[in-house]
């Protein structure tokens, strides 16, 4: 409060039940390119009805991948704080590559294009 006014709230949630997934790619302040043997991390975080990470450890997720790139983790990946990431290495062309993400029958998907 400042003057008897409200200046700032703040509240805390705990996280629900997973309900969907997210996935980004990390780009570490250089867009990834195609050609030239790149690789990129890719992060699936488990979410709940309010957009929360659930910050869960040990939930499998599987990663598929459709297009000019290769997945190089093998079999699924546990979450770490709810969030699981694989390492993907870009092919040679630019054209659109999907990645999709699944655990406990929630699936995301998204499509990304290198430079």
């Amino acid at each position: 409060y400042i003057n008897g006014e409200v200046a700032a709230t703040h509240s805390v949630k705990t996280p629900g039940e997973t309900t969907a997934l997210t996935i980004t790619i990390d780009e570490s302040g250089k867009a990834p390119k195609a050609g030239v043997n790149d690789v990129v991390f890719v992060h699936a975080r488990l979410l709940d009805d309010n957009g929360t990470v659930v910050r869960q450890n040990d939930v499998e997720v599987t990663f598929e991948i459709e297009g000019d790139a290769q997945i190089l983790n093998p079999g699924a990946i546990k979450t770490e704080a709810g969030i699981a990431t694989a390492l993907i290495k870009i092919g040679n062309s630019n054209t659109p590559v999907t990645v999709k993400a699944n655990s406990n029958n929630i699936t995301a998907e998204t499509e990304i294009t290198f430079k």
